[in-house]
């Protein structure tokens, strides 16, 4: 079967493409625009269409008029997706004689729409899952054609979990275009949404709820949010614009005071910490070097006059936001 595939340059995307490309003809690639998708800087899926000879197209703002006749051109059996960041006409699923399915990474129709792995972790969902479906004109509201479930343990990093996936989608995908070249797909529609829209947020938006929710899930919601955000606005004085390693979590006395209300940083003994009433969760700053460099001098030059001025030292919480 002649298959056009339709991603991003990361797993999720490049492992159903692989799997694709072992027991069908693909026969073109769409990128899907936005970070790492410029074929002039290499990306994945304009160096796999380079290598096999195929029709490459980057789509964002300027190139969805050459969508619908790239696509005729291609003249596919199928269409498959996985992270397209657009939803695709009608006119263009019609052009392939199977339509189009898509990858999403949720148990639909739970958490449709462009964000479901954090909407997952910050619903503490202790099981998530994988589902291809059939296109339509609405967001990840097409038949079901193919889905498993897979178990989400407490904290588990985001990147474990992405892992885990990654396979799992490979392989639905794989089987769900054999059953349609075959003639013996079993589509069914999906039932009432019984989640929100797995919405897109602001960085600043406050998600987490270090007040209401328990230590146990605070701790899970921030090691699987940092791809977008680091889930809260973090108080970090000099430290502002780092990127955060998530720890354990560390059940205990309260560490949240008058003047490090929840989910604020602090610092003891053993290192930088989130406030929790029940608990902490340690973090560890992980600057790039030109933030490292600029901070140092920041430092070199200014250290006295910050100390001179009671700014705090090595035990109080830094301020400020990112």
């Amino acid at each position: 079967m002649r298959v056009l595939f339709m991603g991003r340059s990361h797993g999720f995307s490049l492992a159903p493409l692989a799997a694709l490309a072992e027991r069908h003809a693909v026969v073109a690639i769409v990128e899907s625009g936005g970070r790492g998708a410029r074929p002039d800087q290499g990306s994945a899926l304009a160096e796999f269409a380079r290598g096999r000879g195929l029709p490459y197209l980057l789509l964002d703002k300027g190139t969805r008029g050459a969508l619908e006749p790239f696509v005729r051109a291609a003249a596919p059996d199928l269409l498959a997706i996985a992270s397209l960041t657009q939803l695709l006409p009608a006119a263009v699923i019609a052009l392939a004689r199977h339509g189009a399915i898509n990858l999403h990474p949720s148990l639909l129709p739970r958490w449709p729409g462009p964000y479901p792995w954090l909407w997952q972790y910050l619903a503490f969902e202790r099981e998530i899952g994988v589902t291809v479906h059939a296109l339509d004109e609405g967001e990840d509201s097409g038949p079901i054609l193919a889905q498993e479930r897979v178990a989400v343990e407490p904290g588990l990093p985001l990147a474990e979990l992405t892992a885990r996936v990654e396979p799992i989608g490979a392989r639905l995908m794989a089987a769900v275009a054999d059953a349609l070249a075959a003639g013996r797909a079993e589509p069914r529609a999906q039932g009432p949404r019984p989640t929100p829209r797995a919405r897109a947020v602001r960085r600043d938006e406050p998600l987490i709820d270090f007040d209401g929710w328990s230590l146990e899930r605070c701790w899970h919601a921030l090691r699987g949010t940092q791809h977008w955000l680091d889930g809260a606005r973090w108080p970090l004085g000099r430290y502002a614009g780092a990127k955060w390693t998530i720890g354990a979590a560390q059940p205990g006395p309260a560490s949240t005071t008058a003047e490090r209300p929840a989910g604020s940083v602090g610092r003891d003994a053993s290192g930088y910490f989130v406030a929790h009433r029940d608990g902490k969760i340690r973090v560890a700053p992980r600057l790039r070097w030109s933030r490292q460099l600029r901070n140092l001098a920041r430092g070199l030059l200014c250290g006295g006059a910050r100390r001179s001025a009671g700014t705090g030292g090595e035990d109080s919480t830094e301020r400020g936001e990112r």
